[in-house]
């Protein structure tokens, strides 16, 4: 967001370079922004990127730090015995990992971001019903971060894929490949091409695929259906909203998401 931030500010300052003023010639046509417009939100750009990077640094360091200092100040509590109860997380997230130890409930998930152990047996971790172990947790907090889990020397530290376990039938690395393969052939069709035709003919094709995809992925990996709906408006918006320019073959979209574009914003003529 900082690099978008100061690239909109050399824009507003008339300091972009050459290559960077082709590449936003060739993007897809909106009404310009004045100059003041763009210093204003190239500043809001900075300053919320900058923020972000403070409070999600501070965070995570922070909380290592007090991990750390907990175990090796000893304040921190120590629970031994067996693994019960355990819950694990699907491969795809949606629900943390959970199991007790003599009655303390611990939960954690591959998705969190944290310095404590959060490795789901569905990702390679060693939980699993009947594992004797011995665990270092912080009390106060309500799901027990793990500061340092314990296992026999004759258990191994990461699992194989626990069938029980169900994994999704699309892999992750499938689908950020394809998303991948979609978004790099809609911004081909979108930034590069200027033969308006062609554009009518693959850029529903595209968008409809890659939000089949999506919505495929999602389903499989257990997302709710109420999440899944809102791809359906969000693809006819986008089919609605971008139209192509038969004299430039120029890319337009509207800013007024309730109105079909009438005119190119680059050479000004009718859209058909």
């Amino acid at each position: 967001m900082m690099a978008v931030g100061y690239a909109m500010w050399l824009f507003a300052n008339d300091r972009a370079p050459r290559w960077l003023d082709t590449i936003v010639e060739q993007m897809p046509r909106r009404k310009p922004m004045s100059k003041q417009s763009l210093k204003t939100f190239a500043g809001l750009f900075i300053a919320f990127g900058l923020l972000w990077v403070v409070f999600a640094g501070t965070g995570i360091v922070g909380g290592w730090l007090s991990y750390r200092q907990a175990l090796a100040s000893g304040a921190h509590e120590v629970v031994e015995g067996i693994v019960e109860n355990f819950d694990p997380m699907p491969h795809g997230g949606h629900k943390p990992e959970t199991f007790t130890v003599n009655g303390v409930w611990f939960s954690y998930s591959d998705y969190n971001v944290t310095p404590a152990f959060n490795r789901s047996r569905s990702h390679g971790g060693p939980i699993r019903n009947g594992l004797p172990v011995r665990i270092s947790y912080v009390a106060e907090q309500a799901h027990h971060p793990i500061l340092k889990l314990e296992i026999p020397a004759s258990e191994p530290a990461t699992s194989d894929h626990d069938e029980s376990i169900e994994r999704p039938a699309l892999p992750f690395g499938v689908f950020v490949a394809l998303m991948l393969g979609f978004g790099a052939a809609i911004s081909w069709l979108l930034f590069f091409n200027r033969n308006a035709a062609l554009k009518r003919r693959l850029f529903p094709v595209l968008v409809v695929l890659g939000s089949l995809v999506f919505v495929f992925y999602t389903l499989d990996t257990g997302s709710p259906p109420l999440f899944v709906a809102f791809i359906v408006p969000i693809t006819l918006l986008n089919l609605w909203i971008t139209r192509f320019c038969d004299a430039c073959g120029a890319t337009v979209i509207s800013q007024k998401l309730w109105q079909r574009p009438r005119e190119c914003t680059k050479c000004g003529r009718p859209l058909g």
